[in-house]
């Protein structure tokens, strides 16, 4: 549930990329269980445990390492959170819009008709769950003044 590619370059990099490109939004996806896991948990994780539980002790350890050594003002103790506010904010920096896109349900590959992560009827779509986890965002994109993020994908 962090977003991929910073185990290769630190975030100012990537954004640069992006606008090099001259393309002037990105859509920074975002799962409903990431949101659960905040609430229905003890609050948002570090970035390291999320690695951890996806890939496991071995191979989600050396992704943090990378990540860190890409993104040294992230710790052990950055949460998932965190790293989408520090996306957002440096794309503000660099004058990138981001679409805050709630791409999925349960975190992991997508797309695909079996993969239950779509819209109603699928396995891993629960409309309680998704409207809550829609407020819970907006939320905090507005406390916490992530201007450049424009607006919020309801699911594509």
């Amino acid at each position: 549930m962090v977003p991929e590619g910073l185990q290769y370059n630190s975030i100012p990099t990537l954004v640069k990329y992006i606008k090099d490109l001259g393309m002037n939004v990105i859509r920074l996806t975002w799962a409903v269980e990431m949101v659960d896991d905040i609430l229905d948990g003890e609050g948002d994780v570090p970035i390291k445990d999320a690695f951890i539980k996806a890939l496991g002790e071995k191979n989600g350890t050396a992704i943090f390492r990378a990540v860190v050594t890409n993104n040294p003002t992230f710790t052990e103790t950055t949460t998932r959170l965190q790293v989408f506010d520090a996306i957002a904010e440096e794309c503000a920096k660099q004058n990138i819009y981001v679409h805050l896109d709630n791409h999925v349900s349960k975190a992991g590959w997508c797309c695909d008709k079996g993969d239950g992560n779509s819209w109603f009827g699928d396995d891993h779509f629960d409309m309680v769950k998704w409207e809550r986890a829609l407020g819970y965002m907006a939320k905090h994109v507005s406390l916490s003044n992530l201007t450049y993020i424009q607006y919020l994908g309801l699911r594509l």
